[in-house]
């Protein structure tokens, strides 16, 4: 029985792995070269999501001392995901947010944060957790988020749905130093408030 339970959490990770390394493989391959082409893609039988727009600002990362010091930020505001219409049960969503950055030539991956969310049998979903990147240089950021709805064991695939973050409205400045921050279609170009 130990060896069972124990090659039953082996598969789990394994599965999870996969989940983890095809949506950052499905995350990688979105169109670099075009930050206003529109892409979402799909699969299997995902629920709905409800995003909204990906935040630029400037976080104090000097807090509570006599020097002021303002980072740039990449906000991701809290995602509701609704259930799978292909699974009455309870759901297990893997939920994955990924932060580019321009690199002059392509949009490069410089930031990866992913959680396990389940979403109860009888309620229409749940929110996911924000993202919140704090950058230690100004630049051109854009995000892309991935989702695969589960069965609770996991060992099931329902749906997948990635949204890349690319087109004129995603992106907005908000905060004290909206000046230093371009909210632009399909990213958001942040620099230094220069305190």
């Amino acid at each position: 029985m130990i060896i069972m339970n124990q090659r039953k959490r082996s598969s789990i990770r394994s599965l999870l792995a996969t989940l983890a390394l095809g949506a950052a493989m499905v995350l990688a391959l979105l169109p670099a070269t075009s930050a206003s082409a529109y892409t979402a893609q799909n699969s299997g039988r995902p629920g709905g999501i409800y995003v909204t727009k990906v935040q630029g600002l400037h976080y104090n990362a000097c807090a509570g001392t006599l020097k002021t010091c303002y980072n740039p930020d990449v906000n991701v505001p809290a995602p509701y995901v609704y259930r799978s219409p292909a699974l009455a049960g309870n759901q297990t969503v893997f939920h994955m947010t990924t932060l580019y950055r321009w690199s002059g030539s392509a949009w490069v991956v410089i930031a990866t944060r992913s959680e396990l969310r389940t979403l109860a049998a009888g309620t229409p979903g749940g929110y996911v957790r924000a993202e919140n990147f704090t950058l230690s240089k100004a630049g051109y950021y854009k995000v892309g988020v991935g989702f695969t709805w589960l069965n609770p064991t996991r060992t099931h695939n329902y749906g997948t749905r990635v949204i890349d973050f690319n087109q004129a409205g995603d992106y907005q400045c908000v905060g004290r130093f909206t000046a230093s921050c371009n909210a632009q279609n399909g990213y958001v170009y942040l620099r230094s408030p220069g305190l």
